[in-house]
């Protein structure tokens, strides 16, 4: 039969089975103080080796922080009536091995018809060529739960590790624009973590 330590419980109220294996291993006992000091060395290490683990993926890794690659693409779907029709595309590839939430999630589209003459705009563009502001500051989630009830917000998406999240949104644009500019922005729910940006061109 095995032997028991009455004197010292575990935390449910049960022996040590780990050191009562130890006492009765083998044909020769061992001690029962050592083998409770065999148990208790176990578990430092066991503590030690979880907080190394979780200093290396949090602290040395970074995981707890922004791993997110931010993707943009347009797509001409062709032309209607007066108008063309476009298709834009964000796209969130989170590498990292949290949740991260986004807000503040906008695009603004930026035209230059091809009898335009050419300008370089200032700091504030980075002297990029000026185009025209056709959409400013439009949202790619909607504000609302269902895009109507004002009363109800949401505002804000998610992208879980692994995953990479497209957002799309269709629009109308005058024929006459032959070059494009999307540009997009959103901020981390951790202001630590600021915002991310993104641009891309397209000739039409």
């Amino acid at each position: 039969m095995f032997a028991r330590r009455k004197d010292r419980p575990s935390a449910k109220g049960q022996k040590w089975p780990f050191v009562v294996i130890l006492h009765t291993f083998g044909k020769k006992r061992v001690p029962m103080g050592i083998c409770a000091g065999i148990h208790e060395w176990v578990e430092t290490g066991l503590l030690v080796g979880a907080g190394a683990w979780s200093y290396y993926k949090f602290i040395v890794q970074r995981e707890s922080k922004p791993f997110v690659q931010f993707d943009l693409e347009m797509r001409p779907l062709g032309v209607s009536g007066h108008m063309r029709l476009l298709e834009l595309e964000a796209r969130l590839t989170n590498k990292g091995g949290v949740r991260h939430y986004i807000h503040q999630f906008q695009f603004s589209l930026f035209g230059l018809k091809s009898n335009d003459p050419i300008v370089l705009g200032g700091q504030n563009i980075n002297y990029q060529v000026a185009m025209e502001k056709l959409i400013e500051h439009r949202n790619w989630v909607p504000l609302t739960k269902n895009g109507m009830d004002e009363g109800k917000s949401w505002g804000y998406t998610y992208v879980d590790p692994g995953i990479v999240q497209a957002y799309r949104h269709v629009t109308a644009i005058s024929p006459a624009y032959t070059y494009l500019l999307l540009q997009a922005r959103f901020s981390y729910r951790d202001k630590k973590s600021g915002f991310h940006t993104c641009q891309t061109a397209l000739t039409v």
